[in-house]
This record gives C-alpha cells, sequence and structure tokens, in this order.
C-alpha cells in the first residue's frame, strides 16, 4: 500500500533563480537601447517609366503567311469538296497563332455534318487541332480554326499602343496579350474577385504574370498601387 505524505512540514529546497532574473533584466535593458525603426516615407514617382523600355514587334504579314493561307485554304476547298460537303471557303483571318476560314454552307446543309468530318479535315491539312467555330460574329458562315505553321510573337508594346482607351478606364489594367485572331485581351483586375492562372509547363504562366506586373508600373504610380 501506498503511504500517505504528510504535506503540512514539507518545505522545497532552495532555488537560486538569481541568473534567471538577472537574464531578464539584461534583455529588457537590451530591448530599450535599440533604436526604432525608421518609418518609410511614402514611396513617389514623379514620372511613369517610358513605353520606349519596351521591345516593338513585327507582325507584318509576309509574302510566305499569304502564301500559307492561300495553299491551306485550296486544301479545306479540296476537303469539302471531297467529302461531298456543299460549302465555300470565302474568308480567311490570320492571328498570332491560327487562322480563321471562313465556310458559306449552301441552303439545307446542317453544321452537324461538318462537324463529323472535323478528324477527316485536320487529317487532310496535316494537323489535330482544327477546331469549328460557329456562327463568326456578324456573319452567317462557319468558322475553320487550322493552326499556323510559323507562329508570330506578341509583343507588350503592341498591345499597349491599341488599347491606350482600356488602359486609362481600368483602375487596375492588365494587358494579357492578343486573342487567337489577333484582337487585344485586356482586363482589370479591380473588377475580379478571384483570379486563377493555370496551364501546363511552358504554357506561359510566368509571362502572365511579368505582364500583369509590367502594366502596374508602367501605368500606375505608388500612390495609386502598391504591392
Amino acid at each position: 500500500e501506498r503511504r500517505a505524505i504528510d504535506t503540512t512540514d514539507y518545505v522545497l529546497a532552495d532555488i537560486d533563480d538569481s541568473s534567471a532574473t538577472q537574464t531578464a533584466r539584461i534583455e529588457v535593458e537590451e530591448d530599450k537601447e535599440k533604436p526604432r525603426p525608421k518609418r518609410h516615407k511614402k514611396p513617389s514617382l514623379k514620372s511613369l517609366p517610358s513605353i520606349n523600355l519596351l521591345i516593338k514587334g513585327d507582325n507584318k504579314v509576309s509574302i510566305d503567311n499569304r502564301e500559307e493561307i492561300k495553299e491551306l485554304g485550296l486544301k479545306l476547298q479540296g476537303v469539302l469538296d471531297s467529302f461531298k460537303l456543299d460549302g465555300t471557303v470565302v474568308s480567311a483571318k490570320r492571328g498570332p497563332t491560327i487562322t480563321m476560314f471562313g465556310i458559306q454552307l449552301a441552303p439545307g446543309v446542317p453544321v452537324a455534318k461538318i462537324k463529323r468530318h472535323m478528324d477527316d479535315i485536320g487529317l487532310s491539312l496535316g494537323t489535330d487541332k482544327v477546331r469549328i467555330v460557329f456562327p463568326l460574329p456578324n456573319s452567317k458562315a462557319v468558322g475553320i480554326e487550322v493552326p499556323n505553321s510559323v507562329q508570330s510573337s506578341v509583343r507588350l508594346r503592341d498591345v499597349f499602343e491599341k488599347c491606350s482607351a482600356e488602359l486609362a478606364k481600368a483602375a487596375l489594367p492588365m494587358v494579357l496579350g492578343q486573342g487567337a485572331l489577333g484582337s487585344e485581351l485586356v482586363a482589370d483586375l479591380a473588377k475580379m474577385p478571384h483570379m486563377l492562372i493555370a496551364g501546363t509547363t511552358g504554357s506561359g504562366k510566368s509571362v502572365c504574370l511579368n505582364s500583369i506586373l509590367v502594366t502596374l508600373l508602367l501605368t500606375r504610380t505608388p500612390e495609386e498601387v502598391r504591392l
């Protein structure tokens, strides 16, 4: 059986706490001697950076590009004829990465009939990334996207120079580049409660972030936005 301990006469052995007290006092004194950090002044910027810092692109449609568009258009028309799809290639618009061909279907030809032959069209054109778009804006034609064999580079400066009005209206403007057919893509970060930038390796996530940061640096002062 355990024996009960009488605690009435129990005295705790002496504990030397002088070192702990002294250490605490030294730390407090050292804290008092530390200089207070200086408060930083509000950042200011006398003038915004010049757009001339950005590289200007050279995306003129060359003779080779025109020949490529013409050749693809003839191939596409040949595919339509071979599968007895009553349609005519009536237009072509080249973008940085794709060319959009407009197909005017004959009356009574359903779009589903062309959709059934998309794999065959891609095989005949030598690509597996053919896409159908319908209807085209302000048109009754059906669009077929075909990737360009030689893609053009999109420079940030080119987009800047074409969308100055959109940049001025946005609270936090973001220049994201160009669309598939070369239209400028500008968005307002302030209107987005959330934004996710995702993609596979090498798809351009870092380039997108850099474009957003450069847009803010070129269009807004530190008084308007800080990171």
